[in-house]
């Protein structure tokens, strides 16, 4: 990985490093895999509504996905080969792809 493809966002609890990647057509998009939003559902907080992430680190490196979610894929339609291959039950994550469109927007 290049430095100069790491892209860096600032939210309130920390700075979200993720890549730049360019798309099948030529696109250029942000792309931040693996963002916890909520604390584990491990412990006393299975089967409980999901808690907000406590603790950030100063900085959080979203290069990768996070684990599945225990499932079978098979039910779903999904093939084996398009989900990633560890499961865990902390897999509260999400994965986020922006374009990388740095002009100013309108705001209402």
């Amino acid at each position: 990985m290049f430095r100069q493809n790491i892209v860096s966002v600032g939210i309130e609890s920390a700075i979200i490093n993720g890549l730049r990647e360019t798309t099948r057509d030529g696109n250029e998009v942000n792309v931040f895999r693996g963002i916890p939003f909520a604390e584990p559902p491990i412990g006393d907080l299975r089967f409980r509504r999901p808690l907000p992430k406590r603790r950030w680190p100063r900085e959080w490196d979203a290069f990768e996905m996070s684990a599945n979610c225990v499932q079978n894929a098979n039910i779903f339609g999904v093939e084996k080969s398009v989900t990633n291959k560890s499961f865990s039950e902390d897999c509260l994550y999400l994965n986020v792809w922006s374009p990388n469109n740095e002009s100013p927007k309108a705001v209402m």
